[in-house]
């Protein structure tokens, strides 16, 4: 009888606790989503400020970090991973491997910037 008692009183918080935590992770992955596209934008607003300074893209990440307009944590998004980076004459692209951290997937967070001429 008492065990009964004891369970009845503990389910609910154990309840409220799962989805206290169920919460937690889904807003975290909100926030990290919110905070690596607002990141992006800013990384991609430099890349192109690059473009216009330098007549090019700048080769990788790195080279943006060693000017300073953008800061070493900038090379990865909010999931910690590494964003992926390419360009060459014509355009540049920025990903970020999203939720599942795998490249190539349907939540990839991407920026495709073409020079238009």
């Amino acid at each position: 009888m008492i065990v009964n008692v004891v369970s009845l009183l503990v389910a609910p918080f154990i309840l409220l606790f799962l989805a206290f935590e169920g919460y937690s992770i889904l807003n975290d992955n909100v926030l990290a989503e919110d905070r690596t596209i607002k990141e992006m934008t800013t990384i991609e607003e430099k890349i192109i400020e690059y473009e216009l300074n330098y007549g090019r893209y700048p080769n990788s990440l790195d080279v943006l970090i060693s000017i300073r307009p953008i800061r070493e944590g900038w090379k990865r998004d909010y999931w910690n991973e590494e964003y992926l980076y390419s360009a060459n004459d014509s355009e540049f692209v920025l990903i970020s491997q999203g939720r599942d951290r795998k490249h190539y997937t349907d939540d990839d967070i991407k920026r495709v910037v073409k020079i238009s001429n």
